[in-house]
């Protein structure tokens, strides 16, 4: 298991279509866009035009803010900052996501971020198990395939 474990990394469980918005957008396009018949996100992680992470935004801090001033707000203005804990680099093996997770049993998610600080998604202890057993599925594949290989170019088979 922490060999598997070893050999997969961070960037290889991050959740895909994870909760990313631009802090360019107003909070009527947030809103229609990503938040109105998709409850599935009660927070956003908020990033600028290259893809910089500047924080998240909560979909109940909107109830502080009327209605009438979403057009003209941008949801930068609401975003709060992330705490360092929770981020880690895309190239962290799983070994050491999981050792972190015990580590901090508070956090229940991490930003994976790569070596530019550039936000490539969210990452559960869901996704991790996941990710390990789409990585037994893989080799099972390909055991199956390689084995069907050299029955077929065998031919005392």
């Amino acid at each position: 298991m922490q060999e598997k474990l070893s050999n997969l990394t961070a960037k290889d469980a991050v959740i895909p279509h994870s909760p990313i918005v631009s802090g360019a957008l107003s909070l009527r396009e947030f809103v229609n866009d990503y938040v109105i018949g998709k409850a599935q996100w009660n927070k956003f992680l908020v990033i600028d035009v290259q893809g910089q992470l500047l924080g998240a935004i909560a979909v109940n801090d909107l109830k502080t803010i009327p209605t009438s001033h979403w057009p003209d707000m941008a949801v930068k203005e609401l975003t709060q900052p992330i705490e360092e804990k929770v981020l880690i680099e895309a190239e962290a093996s799983l070994l050491d996501v999981v050792k972190l997770f015990e580590q901090t049993p508070d956090v229940q998610q991490f930003v994976v971020t790569d070596g530019q600080n550039q936000v490539l998604g969210l990452l559960e202890k869901e996704s991790v198990v996941k990710s390990l057993q789409q990585s037994s599925e893989q080799q099972t594949q390909v055991s199956v395939a390689l084995q069907s290989e050299k029955s077929q170019s065998n031919p005392l088979n």
